[in-house]
């Protein structure tokens, strides 16, 4: 009981019961501007931190309320709520020791998990530690996909990724992954009109939120159950880059259905 208390509460603080949608991209850490925001979707954006890392991804522990963020080979986490800057936790690295550069982040079932790019080395989906030591868990055959967005959904125990790749298996567009179960890359929708890069994902409430890297672009949520797009919502990206990262925080509405998801991923690896 007490454990159920504390994560509501930590919930509460984060934000309003509509949830919350955490952005960011990899603005020069020189510039000193906003790098990654907090997103109410019943009132705003509120800026988080500036000028400290890269954002190639992220993901959110909604127990802890620490947010998880990928500088690319660097390791971060930051206390949602706190005030300061990330902290480095380590660097990602394969068993090996070498280096892993991770584009894309997803909480999901009680463990951090990482999207490399065939480009990068290895490709396929990585189970991170907390020192950001990790296991390949997902080898997808192909290092023709470009997932630079990459989510979670409790609901279904399934990934979700945004793929940039022409060469893939369907080309550019939203994808769920079964990754613990027939091993399956699915094709939901492609890109919406026009968009050929999209760096960000994340899902909350069943909806994949496609979150792009430059100034004046858009995210773009995607209602998994009906499988359509919703009316585009406006990024607070404040310049051009080349990566973005997004994190769902769940209203405390939603503790029910990631205890689910739990059982779900858990029973999915055994």
């Amino acid at each position: 009981m007490r454990k159920l208390i504390v994560l509501a509460c930590a919930l509460a603080l984060a934000g309003a019961a509509s949830g919350q949608l955490i952005v960011g991209y990899d603005e020069s850490s020189s510039s000193g501007n906003t790098q990654a925001w907090e997103i109410d979707l019943g009132v705003g954006a509120t800026p988080l931190w500036g000028g400290v890392i890269d954002v190639w991804g992220l993901a959110v522990d909604p127990a802890s309320n620490t947010l998880h963020i990928s500088g690319g080979v660097d390791y971060y986490t930051y206390t949602l709520g706190g005030a300061g800057v990330p902290t480095q936790a380590g660097t990602f690295r394969d068993p090996t020791g070498s280096a892993l550069a991770m584009v894309g982040l997803t909480w999901g079932g009680g463990y951090l998990y990482g999207w490399r790019n065939g480009s990068l080395g290895s490709e396929g989906i990585w189970k991170i530690d907390t020192l950001g030591d990790a296991t390949l868990v997902f080898d997808p055959g192909t290092t023709a996909w470009d997932f630079g967005g990459l989510g979670y959904n409790p609901a279904d125990g399934l990934f979700y990724g945004a793929n940039d790749g022409t060469s893939a298996p369907g080309g550019r567009g939203l994808y769920s992954i079964d990754a613990f179960g027939s091993g399956t890359v699915t094709k939901l929708a492609d890109y919406p009109a026009g968009e050929t890069d999209i760096d960000g994902l994340a899902v909350g409430n069943g909806i994949a939120y496609l979150v792009e890297d430059e100034v004046g672009d858009t995210i773009h949520p995607y209602d998994l159950t009906a499988g359509a797009y919703l009316p585009d919502m406006t990024a607070p990206f404040e310049s051009n880059e080349i990566f973005s990262g997004a994190g769902w925080v769940p209203e405390p509405a939603s503790l029910m259905l990631l205890g689910v998801g739990l059982l779900l991923a858990a029973r999915r690896r055994c």
